[in-house]
Order: C-alpha cells, then sequence, then structure tokens
C-alpha cells in the first residue's frame, strides 16, 4: 500500500474525497454493480481503511454520493442536449434525450433501487437527508431547463417528469 501525505488544506481534501469517489466508481463499475468494501477501495486508492473513513462515515455515504453524482451526469446530459437542441423540441423528442441516458448508463437504475431502500436504511440521518436535499436540487435545475422549452410545463410538473422517466 502507498502512503500518501495527509490532506491538510481544504482543497487537497476535496480532491482525496473526489478520488475516492472515482475509484469506488471504477470498481463499482468492474464488479457490474456490486458496491466494493472500504477495504478494496482504499487499497485501490492507496490510502489506508482509517483515512477513507475520514472522508466518508460509512460505506453506504460513499454509495449515496456516487448516485448522487450519477444522477447529476444524467441531468447535465439533459440540460446539455436542451441547451444545443436547435429551435423547439416535442416532448416526445426530450423523452428519448432522457431515457436513452438510462438505457446507455444502466447501473443508474441500479443505483436508485439501492439507495432508496436498504442504504438509507444504514446510513446516517443527516446524510440521508443532505442526499435528497442534493436530488431535490438536481431535480429543480433540471426542471427550470424543461420549464425553459417548454413554457408551459411548470418547475415542479418538469422534475416529476424527470422522476417517472427515472
Amino acid at each position: 500500500m502507498v502512503v500518501k501525505k495527509r490532506a491538510r488544506s481544504e482543497r487537497d481534501k476535496q480532491k482525496r474525497k473526489e478520488k475516492l469517489l472515482k475509484t469506488a466508481w471504477r470498481l463499482y463499475k468492474k464488479n457490474k454493480g456490486q458496491m466494493p468494501t472500504v477495504l478494496q477501495i482504499a487499497e485501490r486508492a492507496g490510502l489506508s481503511k482509517g483515512a477513507v473513513y475520514l472522508y466518508f462515515k460509512t460505506k453506504e455515504e460513499i454509495f449515496l454520493q456516487l448516485y448522487v453524482h450519477q444522477l447529476r451526469e444524467w441531468f447535465e446530459h439533459v440540460d446539455v442536449a436542451l441547451l444545443n437542441h436547435p429551435g423547439s423540441i416535442t416532448a416526445k423528442e426530450l423523452a428519448a434525450i432522457m431515457t436513452q441516458y438510462v438505457i446507455d448508463n444502466p447501473l443508474l437504475l441500479k443505483m436508485g433501487s439501492i439507495a432508496r431502500g436498504v442504504l438509507e436504511e444504514k446510513t446516517d440521518e443527516q446524510i440521508v437527508i443532505e442526499t435528497k436535499m442534493q436530488v431535490a436540487n438536481l431535480l429543480e435545475d433540471c426542471g427550470r431547463q424543461i420549464n425553459e422549452k417548454f413554457p408551459d410545463v411548470n418547475i415542479s410538473d418538469a422534475a416529476r417528469l424527470d422522476l417517472h422517466i427515472y
């Protein structure tokens, strides 16, 4: 195992946390949707298991952060598609954009089903609340983008559309 210097600055701590999440995501994909252990994440990142716990209280917290990150990527994909779409867009085209991403990224669905049930029971309530707030903010942001293309659809309805497609 590689021993690395302790991250002291906030910037270094954030970089280390991002590295742990990227490492966990690579292992998650490699294992076809099986969450790696904290030890596997630590070893692959070149850190001790204890160092991982400086950034995340539990393996479930790591998973929830991965889930939020994947949702963010999905919504960013939709946002870019909406911004780059010439002229108006039909509801059918919007649905196709949103569903194609989910089809192309099947682990997103698996993560969603796991996140809503099993993990929330094993995770600190404050972390679950923070995760749900992050997801709500993502839905609202995506809803705004949809509302810009479909002014007759309010942001709340657009956010619900996101949830239904998902």
